[in-house]
């Protein structure tokens, strides 16, 4: 959560989209993301901030995740496998905010 909050790009290494671990983690930090408390002060120049539980400023920035698949075999490193890939992180991924609009 605090590397989301402070960094601009995280990159998410893994061994491959299985790793139902990573899932739940990603969705957990998803859930407490928005409510990371930051004081008017702690807010870098160009981000704003809201009022989040309990009157909290929060802040509303979040890195870009960079999804990184180590130890893939040759005969995946295509395009029509790289496309399913894609496919695929999009569907565990919907609704959550490391989707763009």
């Amino acid at each position: 959560v605090f590397l989301l909050s402070v960094c601009h790009v995280v990159l998410v290494v893994s061994d491959g989209l299985q790793d139902l671990r990573m899932w739940r983690l990603l969705h957990t930090v998803d859930i407490i993301l928005p409510y990371m408390p930051g004081s008017a002060s702690a807010v870098p120049a160009g981000h704003s901030t809201s009022q989040g539980v309990e009157g909290a400023a929060v802040l509303e920035h979040q890195a870009d995740a960079v999804f990184i698949s180590s130890r893939v075999p040759q005969e995946e490193c295509c395009w029509r496998h790289v496309h399913r890939t894609a496919q695929a992180l999009e569907s565990l991924l919907a609704g959550t905010s490391f989707t763009r609009s």
